[in-house]
């Protein structure tokens, strides 16, 4: 029998790799004694459970989720190379050559030099990008005030709006102001920003972008303690919002990559190291097919 090792605050606990006909009328009791069966030394006791076993039953649907099509490496992750490592001299080039990868969103980084201590592009430019782009612009707002540019962020191209947590004074109501246009809602966290913040907003937000570097400029490297991020975010989606799409941007390469998907992340975004790359179409081809052994460990 096959396995697949989920980890959650309490610590890590093996749970069957059913497939998907079985997933669909298993119940969380029937998943606790294939766990029993498989686990000899485990005494379970029905009043009082090991943790991990609460942990199994409260989040059955989550756990069954992850059988999908029987085999969670069939879910692929995404890549979103961030336009802002591009040739602005040659722009369209670069947009073709994303359009012809295998990538599956643009990155947009929008900065004003207040929030950020640099200035990218405006929306002109994501309009040029917009015109010629065959694939989702994944925009990531980092300005201060971002509830003023929602409606011209929309109306230049963006299918998902990623504002910063700390620019935010009232984030509900800017992210359901995304969601009134019809947009993707994320929201992103700087190094410092921990992700227990998120508690009460998790569950109406479709993405968490967690800055792996401190945001403002490209090529800088990555910070270690973004794993043990995105494992306490994947706990709390566990509890949460399942669909929650958790995406890191920030020194992102083939280095790391295993890792940052094993630890629970769905989206990379990639900047200097593909548009910097020998061949970016490659580099591109070489993340999209990065297979981590284990998954949410």
């Amino acid at each position: 029998m096959n396995f697949v090792i989920l980890s959650s605050v309490e610590g890590s606990v093996r749970v069957p790799n059913v497939d998907a006909s079985t997933s669909l009328s298993m119940t969380c009791g029937k998943i606790a004694s294939f766990l029993a069966m498989t686990e000899p030394s485990q005494t379970l006791d029905v009043n009082k459970p090991p943790k991990h076993m609460n942990y199994i039953r409260n989040n059955a649907d989550y756990l069954l989720s992850l059988q999908k099509n029987n085999n969670m490496s069939s879910q692929k992750h995404l890549i979103a190379p961030s336009i802002l490592a591009a040739d602005f001299a040659d722009l369209k080039k670069d947009i073709q050559m994303v359009n012809e990868s295998e990538a599956d969103w643009f990155h947009i980084d929008i900065m004003d030099g207040v929030f950020v201590p640099n200035i990218s592009f405006g929306f002109p430019v994501m309009q040029a990008i917009a015109k010629h782009a065959q694939k989702p612009l994944d925009v990531h707002l980092m300005i201060v005030d971002p509830d003023r540019y929602l409606k011209v962020c929309k109306d230049s191209g963006a299918e998902i709006i990623t504002v910063h947590y700390e620019a935010c004074t009232h984030l509900h109501r800017t992210i359901a102001a995304i969601k009134e246009l019809g947009c993707k809602a994320g929201v992103a966290l700087n190094p410092h920003t921990p992700v227990s913040l998120l508690k009460d907003i998790i569950q109406d937000i479709d993405l968490v972008c967690l800055m792996s570097v401190n945001p403002g400029f490209g090529g800088q490297k990555f910070i270690e303690r973004t794993y043990d991020k995105i494992k306490e975010l994947r706990a709390l989606a566990v509890e949460n919002n399942t669909d929650l799409l958790i995406e890191i941007d920030g020194g992102v390469g083939t280095s790391n990559a295993g890792q940052l998907l094993a630890a629970g992340a769905d989206v990379l975004v990639a900047g200097s190291f593909v548009f910097s790359s020998e061949n970016p179409i490659e580099t591109v081809k070489t993340l999209k097919a990065v297979d981590p052994s284990l998954k949410y460990v």
